[in-house]
């Protein structure tokens, strides 16, 4: 697929994840604002490997990152990639636990 990002949007996997809840309105919406901006190919191209990411990442993280990323207008796989590890560092913090930032006077 990455080779060939044409065959993608009519590939039975995708009607399958679509069936299976996988494949949600902000994948579609994230994917439609990537073809418009870096066109059919280079688009879907994206799309594929910020599903790839996948493998490493929790569907749930993956989602979350492709909407911070889709609000930030960042549309490549490494910026989702870069949202859904925030994500995910966040939820593994402990409750109560400083962050690096409170030893700086909670500034940024």
């Amino acid at each position: 697929m990455i080779r060939k990002p044409g065959a993608f949007p009519g590939a039975t996997t995708l009607e399958q994840a679509r069936s299976a809840g996988k494949f949600t309105p902000v994948l579609d919406a994230w994917w439609a604002a990537a073809v418009k901006v870096h066109g059919d190919a280079a688009g879907t191209r994206a799309l594929i490997e910020v599903l790839l990411l996948a493998r490493h990442i929790s569907h749930e993280h993956l989602v979350a990152g492709l909407a911070m990323a889709l609000r930030a207008g960042a549309l490549t796989a490494d910026a989702v990639t870069l949202e859904a590890r925030k994500v995910a560092q966040t939820e593994d913090e402990p409750a109560g636990c400083p962050s690096p930032n409170d030893a700086i006077g909670g500034r940024p």
